[in-house]
């Protein structure tokens, strides 16, 4: 196992093996993305090995040996979802320590917390409580857009997601159009928006949109399209 992960480029790591654990590592199976698993508890390790074929690693996410086990410093980003938010922020600092490019999503169960996790190095703060509320509060108001969007993640033949594709320097597609990247036509993937590199989004992109690098397009399609996508676009 320990082989299997100093192999690992850009992967994933997930503090914890809870609840908020096993959606998370559905979510990047399905997905196709690698990633560690880290908890101290072997019972919930296990359990979450019946998911599907990765790496785990038994110990406390806080430590920087576990944590350089884990290959942090190759590591694209980290979910801290430990059940106590001051281990979460625990770990987000160390991690922000070992890793000043990582991407590092902290759970936070008092929302005042989700602040302290930021300034503490977490890229974003996620409230379980908050999404809860605006879950049921979706569920009222757009019944049919919560539908869809279950509907998406549930299907059985194919993965879609909503996803990103960056456009690099060095890109075939920067200069191009949205037409003239097919994306729609070769890859079979909805452009939702563009983002460019001061943030700003342009959302329902027409065909003339001219890409440039730097921007990152958002697209709705089978994942593996996706990935196809991302080949194309360097």
């Amino acid at each position: 196992m320990l082989k299997q992960i100093r192999e690992m480029q850009n992967h994933f790591i997930i503090c914890g093996a809870g609840e908020t654990a096993y959606h998370a590592a559905q979510e990047l199976l399905k997905t196709g993305h690698s990633f560690v698993v880290i908890d101290h508890d072997e019972e919930r390790l296990a359990r979450l090995q019946h998911l599907g074929e990765f790496p785990v690693l038994k110990g406390e996410a806080a430590d920087e040996d576990v944590l350089e086990q884990a290959g942090i410093a190759r590591a694209q980003g980290l979910a801290i979802v430990l059940p106590d938010d001051k281990d979460n922020l625990m770990v987000t600092v160390t991690a922000r320590q070992m890793n000043p490019t990582a991407r590092i999503i902290a759970r936070c169960t008092d929302a005042r917390m989700g602040e302290k996790m930021v300034r503490a190095g977490a890229s974003s703060a996620v409230s379980p409580n908050m999404i809860g509320g605006m879950r049921m509060a979706s569920e009222l108001i757009r019944p049919h857009v919560v539908g869809f969007l279950d509907l998406m993640l549930r299907e059985k033949s194919k993965t879609l997601r909503v996803e990103e594709i960056a456009v690099g320097e060095s890109s075939p597609w920067a200069g191009k159009t949205l037409r003239d990247s097919e994306i729609h036509r070769k890859f079979e993937l909805l452009a939702l928006a563009v983002r460019d590199a001061s943030g700003t989004t342009a959302y329902n992109p027409q065909g003339d949109t001219l890409l440039r690098s730097g921007d990152v397009l958002i697209v709705m399609g089978d994942v593996a399209n996706v990935r196809k996508a991302r080949e194309a676009a360097g």
